[in-house]
């Protein structure tokens, strides 16, 4: 019974701070309108530029892995198809 009510005072602390959290931050907004809009956007072009910078990079490490698969097929149809003599003489 003790760590249910130390749980449920916990929990009520937890609750009391979020609400105070959101009270100050929207006390903040309203006392600085455009600073708060400023900062807003900021962050979000900054977020907007993080991700695309990760999904650009993943999508030139696709681009480099999908190239060498294609290169390797390419080499392993001219290998079965060409004699190796010639074969002997390319890879020089």
């Amino acid at each position: 019974m003790q760590v249910v009510q130390q749980t449920k005072n916990m929990m009520h602390q937890a609750e009391e701070a979020v609400q105070d959290a959101t009270q100050s931050m929207s006390d903040c907004v309203k006392d600085h309108p455009l600073s708060s809009v400023a900062v807003v956007v900021g962050a979000g072009i900054g977020v907007g530029i993080l991700v695309s910078m990760m999904l650009n990079s993943r999508r030139e490490q696709d681009y480099a892995s999908q190239a060498r698969r294609i290169g390797e097929r390419m080499m392993s149809g001219v290998e079965s198809i060409v004699p190796q003599s010639w074969m002997d003489r390319i890879s020089r």
